[in-house]
């Protein structure tokens, strides 16, 4: 009777981790901005628009990270509040990486677009951005909320023990050097 019991729990235990398991990987698509998706609009602040759209971002500098051996370069980065950032992030891998920075995305900044190589830019909010191997995406924001942003290379990020892969500091503007 215990081993009939036993099987029977088996059984229904294999559709149930299977649907788990699809609801988690099907989770992990939405979030993300990818070669071939489109930015999902979740859970974002919609005021944002109006700081965003008055940058003349072909006069914005272009700032560069680049992923090499698996380590971003650089992985501490200060952004001052305020000011609009160009941040173009290179793969230099062979293998795919993530930005996984949702508290980034979603409320640190205003996030104007994300452009995968020479697609065209994709406007929304994202929890994170994919980037294919010997590929570039670039970031088109402005830091709005000053604060300390993780961000992961890996869409298992919310597992428990796993450290940052970088961080974003957003400050304060700098007004200049004090003068006696």
């Amino acid at each position: 009777m215990l081993s009939r019991l036993a099987k029977s729990m088996r059984v229904a235990a294999v559709p149930a981790a299977a649907s788990v398991l699809a609801a988690v990987a099907l989770s992990g698509c939405t979030t993300f901005l990818t070669n071939t998706s489109e930015a999902f609009l979740e859970e974002c602040i919609n005021d944002r628009l109006d700081i965003v759209e008055n940058v003349d971002w072909s006069t914005v500098p272009s700032n560069r990270m680049r992923i090499v051996d698996n380590n971003f370069r650089p992985m501490v980065m200060y952004l001052e509040k305020g000011r609009p950032y160009s941040l173009t992030v290179e793969n230099a891998d062979p293998v795919v990486h993530d930005i996984w920075a949702p508290g980034l995305f979603k409320h640190g900044v205003a996030l104007e677009s994300v452009q995968i190589g020479d697609k065209t830019p994709a406007k929304g909010c994202v929890n994170g951005v994919r980037i294919e191997p010997r590929s570039t995406v670039t970031l088109r924001f402005v830091p709005v909320w000053e604060g300390r942003y993780e961000f992961r290379d890996s869409i298992l990020a919310l597992m428990p023990g796993q450290y940052a892969d970088g961080v974003f500091h957003i400050v304060e503007p700098r007004l200049g050097l004090a003068v006696n």
